[in-house]
């Protein structure tokens, strides 16, 4: 039996893609095509980490942009405009805020241990999912492969910037 230490030496990201697929596709549905975009757009996080520098939304503001598309479903001047350029930022950083309610709710019950790995992993699998599946709904069409990878990524890297922000220990901030 692999165990997990050995699955991310071997793979870093598994973690991670194993919650995007969860969260994106029914079990029944996971195909090689989605797995392969989550695996592109997790390889660009870190660019865009670089990019961006410190240059993210503090954790209040994801949340309030959690607010806009979650509350007021996203009625906003962004949601006429369907460029990723324009409301990326805005839904990459309301599902890392979604995100973060998600890992709560799931501490809470006790599904995460002390493990910092796994709970990064978890929120920023499940935050590419998000991101995704709120862009096609706001936009009511489905994205393209480069879009879904864009805004995966973007997502990814929002949820990293969340997490140490409000759940990384101060060592590890």
């Amino acid at each position: 039996m692999t165990t997990d230490s050995e699955v991310n030496h071997r793979h870093p990201e598994e973690l991670t893609i194993r919650s995007a697929l969860s969260h994106y596709s029914p079990a029944d549905n996971v195909s090689h095509e989605h797995q392969s975009m989550f695996s592109r757009a997790f390889a660009k996080i870190e660019e865009v980490l670089g990019l961006k520098g410190d240059d993210f939304m503090s954790a209040s503001e994801m949340k309030d942009a959690h607010d806009e598309f979650y509350l007021h479903g996203g009625d906003t001047e962004a949601k006429t405009t369907v460029s990723i350029d324009r409301i990326g930022n805005f839904i990459a950083a309301a599902a890392a805020a979604e995100a973060g309610y998600a890992f709560e709710r799931h501490a809470s019950l006790q599904k995460f241990d002390e493990n910092e790995k796994k709970s990064l992993d978890f929120m920023v699998g499940f935050s590419m999912a998000e991101a995704i599946k709120l862009f096609e709904q706001l936009n009511n069409r489905h994205a393209t492969n480069e879009e879904r990878e864009q805004i995966a990524a973007s997502a990814g890297a929002h949820a990293k910037a969340f997490y140490s922000q409000s759940f990384a220990h101060p060592a590890q901030a």
